[in-house]
This record gives C-alpha cells, sequence and structure tokens, in this order.
C-alpha cells in the first residue's frame, strides 16, 4: 500500500543525467538522498542530490560537473498531477560533483549540486540596450528574451512606465533592479519580490503573498 511513511519521502518518477555531449543515463535507483532548496530571498531552485553508484557511472561518460539532470518528483501516495514536481522538460544544470566516498561493496558515493539553468544563463549574458514599458513588462522581456526561460511565468503587473538603459548587467541584476523601482499596481505598493519555485519564477510582492 503507497502512502507517507515519514517526513520528507517522495516518490522519484525520473531522474537522468546528460552529459554535455548528449548522452544519457537513468540515475533513479541510485539516489539515496534528494534536496530541493526554494526560497524568496533568491531567484533561483537549486539542490543537491546523493548518489550511491554501484555501476560506475563515470565509465559511460566523464562526470565533470557539467552535465544536466532531469527530474520527475511526486509526494508519496499523492495522486494529484498538479503537484508533481517536474524537471524533465527544463533540465536542471550541474554545476559540482563532490564529497567522493568509497562505501564499500563496489559502492562510490557522491554529492550532485545543481541549480536552475538559467543560472549559468545569467553568469553567460549581459544585456545591453534600452527597455521600455512597466517594470514588470521589462522583467518579461529579461526572462524570455535573455534568459531564454521557457517556464511559466508568474508577473504581478506594476503601475509605471519607464524608459530603462541597461548597461552591461547580468539579466538577473537588471530584474532585482525592476524590483526596487517598481509599485504594484493591484496593492500600490512596492516590496516586490523575484523568486523561483518548481512552478516556475515569480514576480510578485510582499502583499501578493500575504
Amino acid at each position: 500500500m503507497s502512502g507517507i511513511y515519514q517526513a520528507g519521502q517522495f516518490e522519484m518518477r525520473f531522474a537522468q543525467l546528460i552529459s554535455s555531449s548528449g548522452q544519457t543515463v537513468d540515475i533513479e535507483y541510485a539516489i539515496v538522498n534528494l534536496t530541493l532548496f526554494e526560497g524568496i530571498a533568491k531567484p533561483i531552485l537549486s539542490g543537491e542530490v546523493l548518489v550511491a553508484d554501484s555501476v560506475n557511472l563515470s565509465s559511460m561518460f566523464p562526470l565533470i560537473g557539467q552535465e544536466y539532470l532531469k527530474l520527475k518528483i511526486a509526494t508519496a501516495g499523492d495522486s494529484d498531477e498538479s503537484r508533481v514536481i517536474d524537471f524533465t522538460e527544463n533540465a536542471l544544470y550541474v554545476n559540482t560533483i563532490s564529497n567522493r566516498q568509497d562505501a564499500g561493496n563496489g559502492v562510490q558515493a557522491y554529492l550532485i549540486s545543481f541549480s536552475s539553468r538559467e543560472h549559468r544563463v545569467n553568469e553567460r549574458v549581459r544585456v545591453n540596450r534600452t527597455l521600455t514599458g512597466s517594470s514588470t513588462d521589462i522583467v518579461k522581456q529579461v526572462f524570455q528574451n535573455h534568459l531564454g526561460t521557457k517556464k511559466r511565468l508568474f508577473l504581478e503587473p506594476s503601475a509605471d512606465n519607464r524608459k530603462f538603459i541597461s548597461a552591461n548587467k547580468r539579466p538577473f541584476e537588471l530584474i532585482e533592479e525592476m524590483a526596487n523601482l517598481a509599485v504594484s499596481q493591484k496593492h500600490v505598493e512596492p516590496c516586490y519580490l523575484c523568486f523561483e519555485t518548481y512552478r516556475g519564477f515569480h514576480f510578485r510582492t510582499l502583499a501578493s503573498l500575504y
């Protein structure tokens, strides 16, 4: 009988590592522990996977921390598909593979640290152009045109209209600046936040969260 028997229990439906050359390997059988980090104080989602490797995955392709990770996770016993955490269409980026240890019996344990793909794009892209519209409109342009995200966007309309010149700014740096300038159209207050959950990216005020 399926169900939750302890805190943090989850059902791993899909887990796959993809090398920079496009090779793939399934790792759902090897995952011992999975942690996802979400918070309103940072714009991207991140996490860690503890793997117990008994088949020497590194012999299939080098594990150097530049791979992509596809995940699909559900709460154990929950049949509501809307609550499934699905990163199969929007793969996560592997930042580091660390803490390699011999666990005995030919098993090697290591920690895979990952974050959203947009985090990697943000480090490589600079925005050098004039952007017009409300702060929310500008944020939408940055997400779609500069970060290239295909994730859902939850954007609260702002009541301003501006012409903003971006000079060599990273996308999330520019979004943070818009968050500091924007005033909500509905709640008539500032305090905008930009953060990511498993559902997508949010650009909204504290009042809307309350």
